[in-house]
């Protein structure tokens, strides 16, 4: 059998970065390690915009949002919270409480004074326009208009639809909140009797998923 040629040897600094490739990972990291701070900054800014809202993300002078704040201005938002209970109905009192607080001198508004919430309709409030002059229809007649939208089936049974400002969908959380409490005083005590729908409780629920996600997986993600 021949003599077994001994491997050669890797030379001393294999796998070790050479010259320039050390210098330009030193100077990255440099480059990171300074910028961080901005990092850090600019990421938090990003994170603290409370809006799921797209037509917040664009200039109010981006056309289909001049087109969409000229509808919204002169047909109201579509921005709803629709809210009932067992017992609202058309001669439900608690109704006419929370419209009273609602729409009177403590209705909530932002710093500015602008209010939360505009033009709140009820079936009650809907039948009377219907009854009353010009249209001038019959009950009967008027309460089959409104069967299936802001009545129930058994011509008795209504809602709250209580549209956002601005203003109100800006602070939308606490315009949320500020409802469930105002009826929970008013109309029931028992918070599972509330049924609350419509754009801005989803707008809401999605908010609050995301900080929790963001509370969740943000920190490892960082690191």
């Amino acid at each position: 059998m021949g003599a077994m040629t001994p491997p050669a040897q890797a030379p001393h600094n294999e796998g070790r970065p050479s010259g320039p490739r050390l210098f330009v990972s030193l100077a990255t990291l440099s480059l990171l390690v300074a910028a961080a701070p901005w990092i850090a900054r600019s990421a938090g800014t990003v994170l603290s915009v409370p809006s799921t809202t797209p037509i917040e993300w664009v200039p109010a002078t981006f056309p289909p949002r001049v087109a969409y704040d000229r509808f919204t201005h002169e047909f109201e938002s579509g921005d709803v919270v629709i809210a009932s209970w067992p017992g609202c109905t058309l001669e439900s009192a608690a109704v006419e409480r929370f419209l009273a607080v609602a729409t009177g001198t403590a209705a909530p508004r932002d710093a500015e004074g602008s209010p939360w919430f505009e033009g709140i309709a009820t079936g009650r409030t809907a039948l009377a326009r219907l009854t009353d002059p010009p249209l001038a229809l019959d009950r009967p007649a008027a309460l089959e208009r409104l069967r299936g939208v802001l009545i129930g089936a058994d011509g008795t049974t209504t809602c709250l639809v209580i549209p956002f400002t601005r203003a109100g969908l800006a602070d939308r959380r606490n315009a949320v909140a500020w409802i469930r409490d105002v009826l929970l005083r008013t109309a029931t005590p028992h918070a599972d009797d509330l049924h609350l729908a419509g754009p801005v409780i989803d707008n809401v629920a999605v908010d609050a998923a995301s900080a929790d996600s963001l509370a969740t997986f943000g920190p490892p993600a960082a690191a």
